[in-house]
């Protein structure tokens, strides 16, 4: 899979799951606003090569590492946060053991009074 096919997996995933608004990079929209909440974005903060004899493997042999974090308004609540959070790590695993939970961290951001939690997931497909 290159990035570009881990991109639509992750966004055909996680979509259904925010009304569609799933962002690479940035929550910010045009003109600089931000989306209605929920919204879930996700960033690839690293891609590892695979270097073989042959070569490296180029972008299809790549481990990537991928940082979801999902934002949802304090006002909604803990309960609805955590069901969120559950259906994002349910949609994450379906997309198989290619896609491997590795961490998570919450906080709260003050500017858009939202809830937040960072879900690492690592992308193996070198073996």
């Amino acid at each position: 899979m290159t990035q570009l096919s881990v991109s639509q997996q992750i966004t055909a995933a996680l979509g259904p799951i925010v009304a569609g608004r799933c962002y690479q990079r940035t929550f910010l929209q045009s003109g600089g606003k931000l989306p209605e909440w929920p919204a879930v974005r996700f960033v690839f903060v690293s891609a590892s090569m695979a270097e073989t004899i042959c070569g490296d493997g180029g972008d299809d042999a790549a481990d990537y590492r991928v940082q979801i974090d999902l934002a949802n308004s304090r006002k909604a609540g803990e309960v609805k946060f955590q069901e969120l959070r559950a259906q994002i790590l349910a949609a994450m695993s379906a997309l198989g053991p290619t896609f491997s939970w590795a961490g998570q961290s919450d906080t709260y951001d003050a500017e858009t009074d939202t809830n937040r939690a960072q879900l690492d997931f690592m992308v193996y497909q070198s073996n």
